[in-house]
């Protein structure tokens, strides 16, 4: 696992060949697919105009399902090695993904998040005593930051303050507006440690439960992220 002034100069494509050289063979869930589906996005030029980030992860479910990705092809190691040269050339600046157009960066980093939630969701569903698969820190790190970017952005505004330290604070307006926060401590905060957060955004973890157990800290009457949660699912 790479120290913390590694994982803070770390970038999104560095950050997933570590997280996958993290997932032992036993353990790979969609990974194959996730790495099949961005080596063919890497190679595959777009003249679309680039859709933004939060787009892109609205639409996460469809990136790797059922279908989506063919499973043959290379073993791991061969797709691996493959990645790797293909996320070290340089290549075209905005890319086809399979769920639109998206600059190479956020291409990655979508995939990234894909990937860094099926092990979260893996190590939530294994039995009691098993090793969780390591998840990687500068991984979590752009992760939990885009998340957080994708919750600000779906619901704008300034009641609530989203804090996951040390990745990230955003501010968002959950149901009416309310209060304009300005200054000082806002009226409404929530606080989460990422791995939490990681399970609240993908739908491995319920609300409820991450607070009953003390993992999230909900102050304010607005303090309630149950009703935009999964960030994986958009609602109408």
């Amino acid at each position: 696992m790479a120290g913390p002034g590694a994982s803070r100069r770390q970038a999104p494509d560095a950050a997933l060949v570590e997280q996958s050289h993290a997932i032992p063979d036993a353990a790979e869930g969609l990974a194959l697919m996730v790495w099949r589906s961005l080596l063919q996005s890497l190679a595959t030029s777009a003249i679309e105009r680039p859709l933004a980030l939060e787009s892109l992860l609205a639409r996460l479910p469809r990136l790797v399902g059922p279908g989506r990705v063919p499973t043959e092809g290379r073993d791991r190691a061969e797709l691996l090695a493959a990645l790797e040269l293909a996320l070290a050339t340089p290549g075209p600046a905005v890319v086809a993904t399979r769920v639109g157009a998206a600059t190479r960066e956020d291409a990655v980093l979508l995939h990234l998040v894909a990937l860094v939630l099926d092990v979260d969701a893996q190590n939530r569903s294994r039995p009691p005593g098993t090793e969780p698969v390591a998840l990687v820190r500068g991984a979590v790190r752009h992760v939990s930051r885009a998340l957080a970017g994708v919750l600000a952005d779906r619901h704008p505004g300034r009641s609530v303050e989203v804090r996951i330290p040390p990745y990230a604070a955003v501010q968002c307006a959950i149901g009416d507006p309310g209060p304009r926060h300005t200054r000082g401590t806002p009226p409404n905060v929530v606080e989460t440690d990422a791995i939490t957060f990681l399970g609240l955004a993908g739908g491995a973890l319920s609300w409820s439960a991450a607070v009953a157990s003390g993992a999230v800290h909900a102050s304010g009457l607005r303090a309630d992220l149950s009703s935009v949660l999964p960030l994986t699912v958009v609602r109408d």
